[in-house]
């Protein structure tokens, strides 16, 4: 891919972490690139597949958006 398109690089200058990785071998080939990604409290996935050297596509979702919890009330607020 084109560094133009580089999401994964965007989200590790980002201060984005590395906390996990997995690859799946996948039929005729290809080959899924699980990367587990942390930043403070949030954490998110970006997947890459490929088949030989050619890129398929790539995706990434964040998975926990971390919100500092509501303060609790009391019973009537």
């Amino acid at each position: 891919m084109s560094s133009e398109n580089d999401e994964l690089g965007a989200m590790l200058a980002d201060g984005w972490d590395v906390c996990g990785y997995e690859v799946c071998l996948m039929a005729a080939g290809a080959t899924a690139q699980y990367i587990l990604l942390r930043k403070e409290n949030s954490l998110a996935t970006f997947t890459i597949v490929k088949n030989g050297a050619k890129e398929m596509g790539r995706a990434a979702e964040v998975l926990t958006p971390w919100k500092p919890p509501a303060l609790k009330k009391g019973f009537f607020g």
